[in-house]
């Protein structure tokens, strides 16, 4: 999971290409109807630079450039809307189950090895059959990416064998292989200096997770002190990527970007012909679609609870209400001396009215199940909560917050300044104020909140009120970032401590239902947080269109575009 940081940038006309540098016709203008065999989506803004790893973000621009991606680009491993994984670039999900994955050696020399067989009918955008060659090349590119656990997880494969060019071998370090590679590269593989065991990663499966599979012909003058990032803008690639996706870029000009249907597309050729992507946010969206100039539109948030216009149109498909990986949260500061007793946590959490917040937030038809999508202990129970409170002896007076000199208890929320979460906060300090509890609320920029230096590593508060963004992969969203908060807390609870590297190591799905109790009870044990509610998202097409999805987690409406059709 990540905290919700928000930032967007703006993107620049790229050209078309089929290999970097070569260029084409400008795209089509932004107000025609679409022809029969394209689709017209739109996207809240527009992305990023293309074709970089395919993060969890919340920012906006990244969230853009993940749906151009998902058309242009390929992996290993693919997702479902539910994050379930499915072979892409693979013949098959490797796993301990159907032997692609195998145990080889013993003690301190045992290690997994995992098989990856490429489809034979993988082919680049330019023409040139995908192999194992580039497999290995977007590993050491992976190793170099800078995103934290994932460079982590990555890293936890020793090396990677190409005996053929359709055949690649990941083997991931024993114990010993493990401490040696500590001991000699501290500075990239000190996590493993105290490994016990193989080295395991329950994302084993996944190949490469979080990572695009990148032609190795294109980069053959690779400076191997070179970032990902760096690599990409330099060739030219993050702007006119030759991927194994079904689509490839025709032209990106003025906001809009145009792709085309690659026939030759492993996983069958897309029937729709060309997928023209707008950016366009607001209500604008609900016009366009009602009018026919767009074909596909997805509703995030307060937008999800409020298409009754175009649920009325004989000519517009509304989905159902999907609630997202995505949800807020209202977190407790590990060590607060207003909050140590876990009654007065408990007290909180019983006094929360979600479903009032929610409605608040996305009105009462998708609150209905942004409430019921996050399950929680922190049911509504004035009457319990005022009981707890008593027990805990908070009265005016009688809880002292350091530094402060406050009779009456007073917490520091921090949270965001965009005006939802401002209202959410309002609403939040109503329903606290008549029990003796007050909110001073802060309200700051996301940048700032989150920032390294930033209040919340200084401690500056007693809760704070933010969004948690949903990984690809559902374990990912087990172990949330109320862990390493908690650890800060001095004595260090061993059973916090040890839960990530459990998790890692549960590659069995037995393994992983143990962590999954043990992390369920530590939470109940500990209550690190109230979540509040998910976030909800929409769906809503031309009635013509077959086949768009909204997905529960943050893998981009376009994640079956190649299953799109008109009748």
């Amino acid at each position: 999971m990540l905290w919700c940081v928000l930032a967007a940038c703006g993107l620049s006309p790229a050209p078309r290409l089929s290999a970097p540098g070569q260029s084409v016709a400008p795209a089509a203008t932004a107000t025609r109807r679409p022809a029969r065999d394209d689709v017209i989506l739109v996207i809240p803004t527009a992305p990023s630079p293309l074709a970089r790893p395919p993060r969890a973000s919340a920012d906006p621009a990244a969230r853009a450039a993940r749906e151009i991606d998902n058309l242009t680009m390929a992996a290993l491993v693919a997702n479902d809307g539910d994050g379930n994984l499915i072979p892409d670039l693979a013949e098959r999900v490797p796993t301990l189950e159907n032997g692609g994955a195998r145990w080889v050696g013993t003690d301190a020399e045992r290690h997994l090895e995992v098989t990856f067989t490429l489809r034979p009918d993988a082919r680049w955008s330019d023409g040139r059959g995908v192999t194992a060659a580039d497999v290995l090349l977007s590993w050491h590119l992976a190793l170099q990416s800078g995103d934290g656990q994932e460079v982590n997880t990555v890293r936890r494969i020793e090396r990677i064998e190409t005996p053929d060019p359709r055949t690649v071998r990941l083997r991931f370090f024993s114990e010993r292989s493990a401490r040696e590679a500590a001991a000699r590269t501290p500075n990239e593989y000190g996590f493993l200096e105290d490994q016990v065991g193989a080295a395991l990663d329950r994302s084993y499966a996944r190949g490469l997770p979080g990572a695009w599979i990148y032609p190795a012909h294109l980069f053959p003058d690779r400076d191997p002190r070179e970032t990902l990032d760096e690599l990409l803008a330099r060739k030219g690639y993050d702007r006119a990527p030759v991927g194994a996706g079904p689509y490839r870029l025709l032209s990106a000009s003025g906001g809009e970007i145009v792709l085309e249907a690659r026939p030759e597309y492993h996983r069958g050729s897309p029937a729709i012909r060309r997928v023209i992507v707008r950016p366009l946010a607001g209500a604008a969206r609900v016009l366009e679609l009602s009018s026919g100039r767009i074909d596909l539109a997805q509703f995030d948030g307060a937008d999800a609870g409020g298409l009754d216009a175009l649920r009325a149109s004989a000519e517009v498909t509304v989905g159902p209400i999907v609630a997202t990986a995505d949800h807020e949260v209202l977190r407790f500061r590990p060590g607060s001396t207003a909050l140590r007793d876990r009654r007065v946590r408990l007290a909180i959490a019983a006094l929360v009215d979600r479903e009032a917040l929610a409605t608040e937030r996305f009105g009462a038809r998708a609150a209905v199940v942004a409430v019921a999508a996050v399950p929680t202990i922190a049911t509504r129970d004035v009457a319990r909560a005022e009981r707890l409170l008593r027990e805990a002896a908070w009265t005016p007076g009688n809880v002292d917050v350091p530094g402060r000199g406050e009779e009456t208890p007073t917490l520091r929320l921090l949270t965001t300044d965009d005006a939802p979460r401002r209202r959410t906060a309002e609403l939040l300090a109503a329903q606290l104020a008549p029990h003796q509890i007050r909110l001073d609320a802060r309200f700051i920029s996301a940048r700032t909140l989150f920032a390294a230096a930033g209040p919340l590593r200084a401690g500056e508060y007693d809760l704070t009120l933010h969004g948690v963004v949903g990984a690809d992969d559902p374990a990912d969203d087990l172990i949330g970032p109320w862990i390493p908060a908690l650890t800060e807390v001095r004595p260090v609870d061993s059973r916090i401590a040890l839960l990530p590297g459990r998790l890692d190591a549960a590659i069995e799905e037995a393994a992983l239902n143990d962590v999954r109790r043990a992390e369920g009870e530590l939470r109940d044990e500990i209550l690190p947080e109230v979540p509040l509610f998910a976030y909800p998202r929409v769906v809503a097409h031309r009635a013509d269109l077959r086949g768009p999805a909204a997905p529960a987690r943050a893998i981009g409406l376009t994640w079956n575009a190649a299953t799109w059709a008109r009748p």
